[in-house]
């Protein structure tokens, strides 16, 4: 199970992708909206460089068969 904290995140992805001849990896984010916890519209308050944040890390990892999802909150 990867860290809900993000100062951990980088890490995580450090030691998955150290792992020789991954064939299958599935990652499911669940994105807080901290900044705006009252809006309805979450998506458009997460700012665009807390997602690079969090996806940029991924780069890190390499599999024949990579899925991302992303949900929000």
């Amino acid at each position: 199970m990867p860290p809900e904290d993000y100062d951990t995140w980088s890490t995580a992805c450090t030691t998955i992708g150290n792992l020789h001849n991954l064939q299958c990896i599935t990652v499911d984010l669940m994105i807080w909206n901290l900044h705006d916890k009252d809006s309805a519209n979450t998506i458009n308050t997460i700012l665009p460089e807390d997602f690079i944040a969090i996806l940029e890390p991924l780069n890190q990892i390499r599999a024949k068969i990579f899925e991302v999802e992303l949900k929000h909150f």
